[in-house]
Parts: C-alpha cells; structure tokens; sequence
C-alpha cells in the first residue's frame, strides 16, 4: 500500500466516523477540507455520496446550511473555478446549492455562477440551476430577486462586451423571458423590461 493510499484510506476512516454532519459540524469541516486538500473529485465524491445519504433531511434547515452552505464554502474558497464546474456537472450538488440553501439567492457567488454562464451563451447549463431555483421554498429572498440579480450582473457583463451589435442573443432574451414569466414578484416585469430596453 502506497502512503497515497493510505492517506486516502484515512480520510475515508474519518468520513465515516461522521454520519451526520449536524451533529458533529467540525469533524465533518475537517474532514471535507482533509478530501479536498488530497484529492478535489475525491472530494466531491464523498460529498454526493453525504447528499444521498441525507436526501430526505435536505428540507431541514441545519441539514441545508450544514450539507449546502458550508460545504459549499468549502469548495468554493478551495478551488472557486473548479466548484463552478461541479455545479453543473453533479445534479446532487446544483441541487443542494439551488434547491434547498436558504441563502444561495443572495450570496454573490451563487448568484455569478448564473450570471456567468448567461454572460457565456450557456444557456442549457443555466437552465439546469434555474430549474432547481424556481423549486427552492426555504430561500430567504425569492427566486425573483435571485433571477433580477442574476440578470442584471449578465446585463453589465454583455454591455460591457458589446461592440456595437446586439446586446443580448434572441436565445437568452427568450430563456430569460421564460424565466421571467414564471416569476409571481415585481421582479419577472423588471427583468422583461431590461430585455425590451436591450433590442
């Protein structure tokens, strides 16, 4: 067994001996911070594989900060390009990070992650967090603001970009309008103005 190995072996042995991260919140930050510095896919791994284990909990509030917020934190402030790449590749972390977090509609990073795949012409991959979005209930702010803030970061980006042509793709203008209409708060009639303003 090489030291690699073993390392590995531990942090699994340490992983385990956490079940539920609400309960022992520290051991359970040490223990994804141990998988991160050895291994980020590692690392997210055993993160999925927490989010299955605790699927029904995650309209719980503490099992929502504790297996979407902080950890989510973690990997962020470990490696921030490479989080936003988890988020659109694992449906199981989009999934705590847009449909159960109570605070991903305001936290500035969440919000640029959305904001730059619409910037980026991803529109698929938006669609896949909005999807999530729209069914979060438990969020402090709603999924209105969440998408204004959203919308109104892309819309400084791609004015910034623009070089005399059309501001705004027919294809984001009409995700976005989509988007908007399934807002029920002032914010949907913002966000379809802004488009308007744009063409």
């Amino acid at each position: 067994m090489t030291t690699k190995e073993l390392k590995y072996l531990n942090i699994l042995k340490d992983f385990f001996a956490v079940p539920d991260a609400v309960k022992n919140e520290s051991g359970w930050r040490k223990v994804m911070q141990s998988a991160l510095t050895f291994d980020y896919s590692s690392a997210v791994l055993l993160w999925e594989y927490a989010l299955g284990a605790v699927d029904a909990k995650m309209n719980g509030e503490e099992y929502a900060r504790v297996y979407a917020d902080v950890t989510e934190s973690l990997f962020e402030h470990h490696n921030a390009s490479k989080f936003s790449k988890t988020l659109i590749e694992s449906v199981p972390v989009r999934t705590a990070v847009y449909r159960y977090s109570r605070t991903a509609f305001t936290r500035p990073e969440t919000v640029g992650y959305l904001s730059a795949l619409l910037v980026s012409g991803k529109i698929a991959d938006a669609d896949e967090i909005v999807k999530c979005a729209v069914r979060n209930t438990a969020a402090k702010a709603t999924f209105g603001k969440f998408m204004l803030d959203a919308t109104s970061r892309a819309i400084i980006e791609l004015v910034k970009k623009s070089s005399g042509k059309s501001v705004m793709s027919r294809r984001l203008s009409a995700f976005l309008n989509d988007a908007a209409k399934n807002i029920k708060t002032g914010e949907g009639a913002v966000i379809i103005q802004r488009i308007k303003e744009l063409s």
